[in-house]
């Protein structure tokens, strides 16, 4: 994961010195490769104006075989317990997802979204999104059952309950 352009804000956000420097090193070695290398990044109210300087930055540094995936924060260990400080619901930045799309298609830089139900996201991204979610940590509320597209989202994390969840708005 690249959690922002620069050192401060990734290195706070891995709580390691030196992890922003070290990233962007394994990157760079990666770019050079034949390969193709997925860059993940987690959107958190530290972070999240970060959104839109992910693509170009990527584009200028690493080239277009990078693929970027920007994944839902989980409600689990160290995120669980700094919940507060770090969860922003998808609603707050929806709008830069769909800035970030378009910087993608002009970049030719694919861009996928994981870990978000369909009714959190903007209906310009929502093709985006990748039902990713192991089934075995992946549960749907009682809003979703009779939802139209229940089938093709991802639905929630287990984890997600109670003052964690984001509550589900179904397509009728």
């Amino acid at each position: 994961p690249l959690y922002a352009t620069n050192a401060s804000i990734h290195d706070s956000l891995v709580v390691a010195k030196g992890a922003w420097h070290d990233t962007v090193l394994g990157l760079i070695n990666l770019s050079h490769s034949e390969i193709g290398v997925e860059l993940r990044f987690i959107p958190t109210k530290l972070n999240v104006d970060e959104l839109l300087e992910i693509i170009p930055f990527v584009s200028k540094y690493f080239g277009n075989r990078f693929f970027v995936s920007v994944m839902n924060l989980e409600a689990t260990g160290w995120a669980k317990k700094n919940w507060n400080d770090l969860y922003l619901s998808p609603e707050r930045y929806g709008d830069k997802l769909s800035k970030m799309q378009r910087q993608a298609a002009l970049a030719g830089i694919n861009l996928r979204l994981f870990n978000y139900p369909l009714c959190h996201l903007p209906g310009d991204v929502m093709g985006l999104a990748v039902k990713s979610i192991s089934d075995w940590k992946n549960t749907y509320h009682v809003e979703c059952e009779r939802c139209i597209k229940k089938d093709q989202c991802g639905g929630y994390f287990t984890s997600a309950k109670g003052a964690l969840l984001d509550p589900p708005r179904s397509f009728r």
